[in-house]
């Protein structure tokens, strides 16, 4: 019906069938039960019916890629089809995004996706940062996943992802700290996967923060030290965590230097110091 509807360049090729969110169960049904118990999880019964879509499709379509959310098990016996695109996701429950996939804090989530990268001929990515919104950014806290960023693109690449969609949504009442200078990084790096990151951030303070970037750039790196020193896994997007380098004096400092710097910006210049 797409293909009737639309002009060839606007033909889509790529179709998702995927449980929902935090789904419970798949079906309970005698007939699946026994798929079940072959292998303790339902991502055979999943792969089960998501091959018999693909492989009847690709008779008439071979272009055509169905994509389907990989569950947290890996197959042992049913693999994707070659049409078929497997998305995964990177847990950000227990996977935290402020430290690159390669680093010894999330061994556990590498060993996982390898498995998963033996499974399937198509991967992609479903990558969580330091998400917004009252549910994961409260209390508002000083933090950045900016040094994680080029490092787990060159893994994705390095390891067969085509594509990926990053979930990083920015509060808007209380943003997260410098998000669009991590928008603005990734999305050059997506390109380029060898820029040079440093330089990407310091073209975005000058041309961002005018005549108060030097100050905000000392206190940006000051935050990634801070980050990198203490190295805690329980400081996900999924809740506050504790940051040693947030200390009264240091949030005094700052607020002071902030106020001190937006008074010698032009009236004009629209300052939102924490974007």
């Amino acid at each position: 019906s797409d293909r009737k509807k639309y002009p060839k360049e606007d033909w889509p090729y790529v179709y998702d069938i995927s449980t929902l969110d935090n789904t419970g169960y798949i079906c309970r049904c005698p007939e699946c039960k026994k798929l079940i118990s072959s292998d303790g999880s339902e991502t055979e019964l999943l792969l089960d019916y998501i091959n018999f879509v693909a492989k009847n499709i690709r008779k008439e379509y071979p272009e055509i890629i169905i994509r389907t959310f990989g569950s947290k098990q890996p197959p042992r016996k049913i693999l994707p089809e070659k049409n078929v695109l497997i998305q995964i996701d990177d847990d950000f429950s227990r996977r935290s995004p402020f430290y690159p996939t390669e680093s010894t804090l999330n061994s556990w989530y590498k060993k996982y996706y390898s498995i998963w990268k033996k499974s399937a001929k198509l991967l992609m990515m479903w990558d969580y940062w330091n998400l917004g919104g009252r549910s994961y950014f409260n209390p508002p806290r000083m933090e950045t996943v900016f040094d994680t960023i080029k490092p787990d693109f060159k893994f994705f690449l390095k390891n067969n992802v085509r594509a990926m969609f990053i979930e990083a949504s920015m509060d808007h009442n209380s943003p997260q700290n410098f998000m669009l200078l991590n928008y603005f990084s990734a999305c050059r790096l997506m390109v380029k996967p060898d820029t040079d990151a440093e330089k990407l951030a310091d073209t975005f303070f000058k041309g961002y923060f005018g005549p108060a970037a030097k100050m905000m750039k000392n206190y940006f790196d000051i935050i990634r030290a801070g980050i990198k020193k203490q190295k805690q896994i329980n400081s996900t997007s999924c809740g506050a965590g504790h940051w040693n380098y947030l200390t009264p004096e240091f949030m005094l400092k700052f607020y002071l230097d902030v106020h001190k710097a937006e008074k010698s910006l032009p009236r004009f210049f629209c300052f939102y110091l924490l974007f």
